[in-house]
């Protein structure tokens, strides 16, 4: 018998799951246990990342209990929302953050998690949940990528 033993070491990628976790259970607080942190990472209070992948400050969903904590010194976008102007009768519906949660854990479900976080990096966020608040015109440009990942929105 041989035995291989991977640590992955990936603590933006346990915020995303437990936001989506969060999202398709309704709101619900689901927790996904995390794997102990390296003592050098702790010595440093920093991740153990690959050098070259940049760290990302997980959010944490709507009622979720972060189970890591993690400074990475990453900047905050602080950009103020501005409330849009109502949109007129015959437009394009703009989908809601419940039903792109959703399309993400279906596109997750079809091996397309990389392809999906590399979209919520060009949107800047690392979770669906943080595109609340955002414009119109934001949400459905998101949602046209989505679509074009294979989503069904």
């Amino acid at each position: 018998m041989f035995e291989v033993n991977v640590t992955v070491n990936a603590p933006a990628l346990t915020e995303a799951l437990n936001n989506l976790a969060a999202a398709i259970g309704g709101g619900k607080s689901v927790t996904v246990p995390t794997a102990p942190v390296s003592p050098v990472a702790q010595a440093n209070n920093t991740p153990a990342a690959n050098p070259t992948t940049p760290a990302v400050a997980p959010v944490p969903a709507q009622g979720a209990v972060p189970t890591q904590a993690v400074n990475t010194g990453a900047p905050v976008n602080t950009a103020p929302s501005v409330p849009s102007a109502p949109s007129p009768s015959n437009a394009v519906a703009v989908p809601t953050i419940d039903a792109l949660s959703k399309a993400g854990a279906a596109l997750c479900e079809q091996g397309k998690m990389q392809p999906l976080i590399d979209l919520l990096g060009k949107y800047g966020v690392v979770a669906v949940t943080q595109l609340n608040g955002a414009t119109p015109d934001v949400l459905n440009a998101f949602a046209n990528d989505m679509r074009a990942l294979g989503a069904n929105i």
